[in-house]
């Protein structure tokens, strides 16, 4: 299957002190609409999703550029694929929260429009919710757990006349969870998927 779309959102960076250590806190929250496709379930347009992103890590730099700051992120990804398919399938609702371990690195200190940040994550654990029910075929609601994953980015800023810009190139690749009964004969599980989103942001 294949889902492919747009979004517009929100980010924020702003900066915290816990336990007489300075703290970075990211956050972002981005909706849009997706056009779903698979040769076996057939096609649904404009369906909704909805992802965050909440990251903490340390907010001191190592003074060599190639040592990485060490962080913790969350990410959540709503995706509501209820409706009828082209092929008659009936599709539900998807709920994904995951837990990462981070490192980032500010290279390119030296530069005008700032450094360049590269991000490589570890997953610890996901949880994927599938709405089953909802299709109304005797189903139950199924959560698979996640427990292989990698995520990395890199992010490169410049300036639009006098406003501060940037643009993201992420990939995420997560393993197949694990099996879960989803109804008297039948076993649900989440292969494995992966990701490529292009972020361009406009700061303020």
């Amino acid at each position: 299957m294949r889902i492919a779309g747009v979004g517009l959102g929100l980010r924020g960076e702003t900066y915290a002190e816990a336990f007489q250590q300075p703290l970075a806190i990211e956050g972002e929250v981005i909706a849009g609409l997706s056009n779903y496709t698979s040769p076996v379930s057939g096609d649904i347009d404009g369906l909704r999703r909805i992802g965050t992103m909440l990251h903490l890590q340390s907010a001191r730099l190592a003074g060599d550029a190639w040592v990485p700051r060490p962080g913790l992120m969350m990410t959540t990804e709503w995706t509501d694929l209820r409706g009828v398919s082209t092929l008659g399938k009936a599709g539900y609702e998807r709920f994904n929260l995951s837990v990462w371990l981070s490192g980032t690195w500010d290279i390119e200190r030296e530069r005008g429009s700032g450094a360049t940040r590269l991000r490589a994550a570890l997953l610890l654990q996901g949880r994927q919710v599938s709405l089953l029910s909802q299709t109304g075929l005797g189903f139950r609601d199924v959560t698979n757990i996640q427990r292989r994953g990698l995520m990395a980015s890199i992010e490169t800023p410049f300036q639009i006349e006098d406003r501060h810009a940037s643009l993201r190139l992420s990939i995420k690749a997560v393993g197949r969870s694990d099996l879960v009964q989803a109804s008297a004969t039948s076993y649900a599980y989440e292969p494995v998927n992966r990701a490529a989103e292009l972020t361009f942001t406009l700061w303020w």
